[in-house]
């Protein structure tokens, strides 16, 4: 099913790049390269809304059963409002060009492991102190562990997923 689903992405790209510019004559291998970039980026994209969305989960989890706080819509919309921007700026400010650096210094994705450990500790370096900071002025030591779960967990998964976008732009 995901080998259909890839085959006509391809397909699909592929066809909106050869009509956006029929004038020019660009080789059958620059008119690839560029369905190839915007496959990795939409990848990666979706690779950072499932982290985010599992780091939502996993935060509500951890109030659920740490904090012994039922489910409730109004948290889930809460969590969620006040994460999307963070998460925004952190995967384009943080996680992108950090990631990007370390394939860079490492010539490649060969240590897999060194990706989400990098991610989800040192690239968050800057959100745990912020979160530490502003502990007790504006939100409750519960709020700040479930932001803490949410990026770590996000983190975690971006690493994974850069790992896995970098392993299948590799093979071709």
């Amino acid at each position: 099913m995901s080998f259909i689903l890839r085959r006509l992405l391809r397909r699909y790209l592929y066809l909106s790049v050869v009509s956006a510019a029929p004038e020019l004559s660009e080789s059958r291998e620059v008119i690839a390269d560029k369905t190839r970039q915007r496959i990795n980026l939409m990848k990666l994209i979706f690779v950072y809304i499932v982290s985010w969305l599992l780091g939502l989960l996993s935060s509500m989890l951890v109030s659920y059963f740490y904090y012994d706080e039922p489910f409730s819509g109004t948290d889930l919309v809460g969590f969620a409002t006040l994460s999307l921007v963070p998460a925004l700026v952190v995967c384009a400010l943080l996680y992108t060009p950090g990631l990007f650096y370390l394939k860079r210094r490492l010539k490649g994705c060969s240590p897999q492991w060194i990706f989400p450990v990098v991610s989800s500790l040192l690239l968050n370096t800057p959100v745990g102190f912020i979160i530490l900071w502003q502990t007790g002025r504006t939100m409750r030591s519960s709020e700040a562990v479930s932001f803490v779960v949410i990026f770590l967990v996000m983190g975690f998964l971006s690493g994974i997923g850069f790992v896995w976008r970098c392993d299948d732009a590799g093979r071709r």
